[in-house]
């Protein structure tokens, strides 16, 4: 994914490559960091469409879609939270961490996440797809 992104930044907009380029420095930074520490079993799909709630506004009480199923980092496994609220973050890996006893890089998941917005929009040729990860990331950041 990282020598995906490097290698598409020409075709990324020029106000989008530095943003794309540091966010795959951190990341590989933050692999670097934790390859081979601690992997776990991620359910590798994890977002609100996946959970099963015991009533509307409630605790998620199942997990469903094992299709992505693999093992790594559990803070990659939290990725796609990056597009909800920053306090739904926090509660899900405080919890995590709670039960487990296994710290989760918040940061290192939005970075996951960011880069692989990046990359499935360099793969696929889709400005669409980049266009609407930026405002994503843009109301995110902004804590709307």
């Amino acid at each position: 994914m990282i020598s995906l992104v490097r290698a598409g930044l020409g075709w990324l907009p020029p106000e989008v490559r530095r943003t794309a380029s540091l966010l795959s420095n951190e990341l590989e930074a933050v692999d670097v960091a934790i390859r081979g520490h601690d992997e776990v079993v991620l359910h590798n799909d994890f977002h609100e469409g996946n959970f099963v709630l015991d009533r509307p506004v409630g605790r998620i009480s199942g997990i469903w879609d094992f299709s992505c199923v693999q093992t790594g980092s559990v803070s990659f496994d939290l990725r796609y939270l990056d597009g909800t609220s920053r306090d739904l973050n926090r509660r899900v890996a405080r919890h995590y961490t709670s039960i487990t006893g296994r710290r989760v890089d918040l940061r290192a998941a939005v970075v996951a996440n960011r880069v692989e917005n990046v990359a499935d929009a360099i793969e696929t040729g889709r400005r669409d797809l980049l266009d609407a990860a930026l405002a994503r990331w843009a109301k995110v950041d902004a804590g709307s």
